[in-house]
């Protein structure tokens, strides 16, 4: 491992017999290869910025980290497929129910939406996280409380601090991964097939994030309806 390698990883939750999770991209800062405690260290607190405004209906699980970038991961064996790269996994640590109990959830697909942004337009510069496990109370007609956004705002705050553009942790970097970038390719055709459009370029595909917004409006994120999945 070395700087600038980048992984992603999956942070997972169960709930109303559902698997909820986010994707996010983080990349190595220093010489200092990262290890199993910060990739743990990483995916506890994202748990953390969520776990106590969430119904005891939620509890989380685990993670996993897959390196996308890096001396040990070609783009060029195959078109349209990544070959090699390390990858590490764990259970999340500490309490992992959330702290809101006896509420009642809302749907499994009513998300509260946080935008990464990177400085930079285009959509392969900026992220979505889709924040899932919810309660009734917490909203009113389709908009999320005064009293839950501030406290998420505090908590993001105070984990995206250290892991920004520039943030407070010496060794791993939050930011916004684009596929498209590291293929080059695109679905094409009907049925849709991946074709190779340009070529791989994954040095560019991953963007630091450097500000973040939280939309009070309840969102969908489509694949966690019951029934759909992904």
């Amino acid at each position: 491992m070395a700087a600038g390698d980048v992984y992603r990883i999956n942070v997972q939750a169960v709930g109303q017999n559902s698997v909820y999770m986010n994707i996010l991209a983080i990349q190595q800062i220093g010489a200092v290869e990262l290890v199993q405690a910060d990739f743990q260290a990483f995916a506890d607190g994202f748990k953390e910025i969520w776990r106590g405004q969430q119904p005891d209906a939620i509890t989380w699980r685990s993670w996993r980290a897959i390196q996308v970038f890096g001396a040990n991961v070609d783009y060029n064996a195959e078109p349209c497929k990544r070959v090699g790269g390390f990858a590490f996994e764990g259970n999340l640590s500490g309490t992992l129910g959330g702290a809101q109990a006896g509420q009642d959830p809302l749907p499994p697909q009513s998300a509260l939406v946080t935008t990464l942004g990177s400085g930079l337009i285009g959509r392969r510069h900026r992220g979505r996280i889709y924040a899932f496990g919810w309660s009734e109370t917490q909203q009113t007609a389709g908009v999320w409380s005064a009293a839950i956004m501030s406290a998420l705002n505090t908590t993001f705050t105070t984990w995206f601090n250290k892991y920004k553009d520039a943030g407070t942790d010496p060794k791993i970097k939050l930011g916004i991964w684009s596929d498209r970038t590291a293929f080059g390719c695109e679905l094409v055709g009907s049925p849709p097939v991946h074709q190779q459009v340009d070529a791989p370029n994954p040095a560019q595909a991953f963007t630091p994030v450097t500000g973040f917004t939280m939309r009070n409006t309840v969102s969908t994120q489509r694949r966690r309806a019951v029934g759909v999945g992904r």
